[in-house]
């Protein structure tokens, strides 16, 4: 067993999936900050 194998089967052992996130907008993403919604 592999370690990602590993680790993906601690988090089914846990009842959840696993995913990855093959893209990420970084700051550019981001909302000025007075039209933030919290």
């Amino acid at each position: 067993m592999t370690p990602l194998q590993k680790v993906v089967q601690a988090i089914h052992d846990q009842g959840s999936k696993a995913g990855l996130q093959l893209w990420h907008v970084g700051r550019k993403g981001s909302l000025p900050q007075e039209t933030a919604v919290i």
